[in-house]
């Protein structure tokens, strides 16, 4: 994973875990897919990788979120605390979250419907990482060439932040639907 990453052993470790989890990866050396995420930059101490270490190992399962306000790592957990009453358009993104994690959640295992009039439980989403949107400079839709032992070259959505690091999210090998999360993120769609 350290060598799709090309930065420094510093921070290798935290940002690993997140790109296997959100690949779903087993943590073996198998690279037949490419990386879900791919993160980029001069240097381990460029802002990317700074960022992305800073995120606690037991957060590595979790999703990225881009709003027109900023780019998060968000985290679930089976823990609801009763007093998270979160405001504003970024608290009624993660009640919207929770309610949607909720929802796949029960259509996955195919639970029984729940008794009426007793409260769902829904995970705890927290944010682990946010990088307001003025610290971005690009968002685009780039091919990357990760070399050899990989299926197809991907597409990803590029996240640079103004020091040149970023973050390559969004893995596909159909470049529409990069472009129409890019759309999205633009407000177009």
């Amino acid at each position: 994973m350290r060598a799709v990453l090309g930065v420094g052993d510093e921070a290798a470790g935290a940002v690993a875990r997140i790109a296997e989890a959100a690949a779903g990866a087993s943590g073996g050396s198998d690279f037949s897919d490419p990386p879900a995420n791919v993160v980029f930059g001069d240097s381990a101490g460029c802002t990317a990788v700074e960022l992305l270490s800073q995120v606690p190992a037991d957060a590595a399962l979790g999703c990225w979120v881009l709003t027109p306000q900023r780019f998060a790592w968000l985290t679930f957990s089976a823990d609801q605390s009763a007093d998270d009453q979160s405001e504003g358009l970024f608290g009624g993104a993660l009640r919207f979250g929770r309610g949607a994690v909720k929802f796949a959640q029960e259509l996955a295992t195919s639970k029984t419907e729940h008794e009426p009039g007793v409260p769902v439980a829904v995970p705890q989403v927290t944010p682990r990482l946010e990088i307001e949107r003025a610290a971005i400079t690009e968002i685009s839709v780039q091919r990357r060439d990760l070399g050899r032992g990989y299926k197809y070259e991907p597409w990803y959505l590029r996240v640079r932040l103004a020091d040149g690091s970023g973050v390559d999210v969004c893995r596909s090998q159909e470049q529409s639907q990069v472009q129409r999360l890019l759309d999205m993120s633009h407000g177009k769609i």
